[in-house]
């Protein structure tokens, strides 16, 4: 006979193991863990280099764009200054590109920066 197996409901009313559950969200608290280090790292490292710069930081889970139109409203930001992986047109079409989404809907003007590594690869 088969073991019995947890089962539960979500918040749409759909029936889920627990087990897996309970996976998925022990790997969702590790993402979460994760993009907390990352970004106190890079507003560590931001502050070491323009100590007169006040830096302040917040992770969020959703949607990209809709998380960095919404806090540019809240705060009323003049300039967004964003990073690029710099995908080719084929990829960007098929996926879709945050940066160019937040530049079309921003309520302010819109930086998009490339990685050294993306410039490399343009240039080749």
């Amino acid at each position: 006979m088969p073991a019995s197996v947890d089962k539960g409901v979500n918040h749409k009313g759909q029936q889920y193991k627990t087990d897996e559950y309970r996976q998925e969200s022990e790997a969702l608290e590790k993402e979460r863990v994760r993009a907390r280090r990352d970004v106190d790292a890079a507003a560590a490292k931001i502050t070491l280099a323009a100590p007169a710069l006040a830096v302040f930081t917040r992770t969020m889970e959703g949607s990209p764009t809709d998380g960095i139109l919404h806090e540019a409203k809240e705060w009323g930001a003049d300039l967004i200054i964003m990073g690029s992986h710099g995908q080719n047109a084929a990829l960007r079409i098929l996926l879709g590109s945050v940066a160019h989404a937040v530049a079309q809907n921003a309520p302010c003007s819109v930086e998009v920066v490339r990685t050294p590594q993306t410039e490399a690869a343009h240039a080749a």
